[in-house]
């Protein structure tokens, strides 16, 4: 699902969702859409409506949360980078209990830079905690703090 500046929902198949991002960022704008899913609670929630840049760079930083084509079935997610190796990634969605495994920096499409929830910009895991973020996330403690703090439901 993506919006635009009129708040005109329209729905997309994973696939063209894919393909409608990549086209909007080639070009150099931010591409805006609605998240799907739990893999990244409780910094990004179901529904929430996510911001994107393109990709400019292929050096990516530890604790960033980035827009990637998952290699199994090409369709779009969005984690937290762990790890940045030479030419690949380590990537994890901070309330998944296992890692997406190596992602290529060409996978890589888009940097999230925001993201509202109920009309209002969520800020808390994008500046310097997203690296306590990104190693609590990978020790495997960062989903059960959350389970303890009831931010899963």
């Amino acid at each position: 699902m993506i919006y635009n500046r009129g708040q005109v929902k329209t729905h997309l198949n994973p696939h063209e969702l894919v393909q409608l991002a990549k086209e909007v960022l080639s070009q150099g704008n931010g591409f805006r859409f609605c998240a799907y899913g739990n893999s990244m609670m409780p910094f990004l929630k179901d529904g929430d409506i996510i911001t994107l840049k393109p990709n400019r760079q292929n050096k990516r930083q530890v604790g960033e949360v980035v827009a990637f084509l998952q290699p199994k079935n090409n369709t779009l997610a969005v984690h937290r980078v762990l790890k940045v190796m030479d030419n690949c990634c380590i990537l994890k969605g901070d309330n998944n209990e296992n890692i997406d495994g190596e992602i290529p920096n060409s996978a890589i499409i888009g940097i999230v830079t925001r993201i509202d929830r109920k009309g209002q910009a969520v800020y808390f895991g994008f500046g310097l905690e997203r690296f306590v973020i990104a190693l609590l996330s990978q020790l495997g403690w960062l989903q059960k703090i959350s389970n303890l703090l009831g931010a899963n439901q």
